[in-house]
């Protein structure tokens, strides 16, 4: 899991630092993870095809899905577990989720004042 360092900033409020947790994944762990949300989906199609009825519109929705879910899941190459840190605004700890599509910058409200914190990822410093 790989740590990396944000700048959190409210409006008129000095800007402080948060820290996201991302996890990435190596090309073997895609494909684990795409082969693996298509094949449950395909199951899926595979239980349904022998209800009466429901299988006409349940095996093609498993089987799209199955597609969309494993090809989505094949290109994400990282995945945000965690964002912490403590609000510009009111000074005290924040603990956000963010969800698999969020990417920086990035707002969201604190969940104990309502402020929006704006984060943004840091630039890495050159050497």
């Amino acid at each position: 899991m790989q740590e990396v360092p944000l700048t959190a900033s409210c409006y008129n409020k000095p800007a402080r630092p948060f820290t996201a947790r991302r996890l990435e994944f190596d090309r073997a762990a895609r494909w684990r993870r795409g082969l693996g949300s298509a094949g449950k989906m395909l199951a899926g199609a595979l239980v349904t095809a022998f209800v009466p009825v429901v299988h006409f519109v349940a095996v093609p929705s498993f089987l799209v899905v199955a597609v969309v879910l494993g090809v989505s899941r094949l290109k994400q190459e990282s995945l945000l577990v965690s964002i912490e840190g403590s609000c510009p605004a009111c000074d005290k700890p924040v603990s956000l989720s963010p969800n698999a599509k969020t990417r920086f910058p990035w707002t969201a409200p604190c969940p104990d004042c309502g402020e929006f914190i704006k984060l943004v990822e840091q630039e890495a410093e050159p050497a």
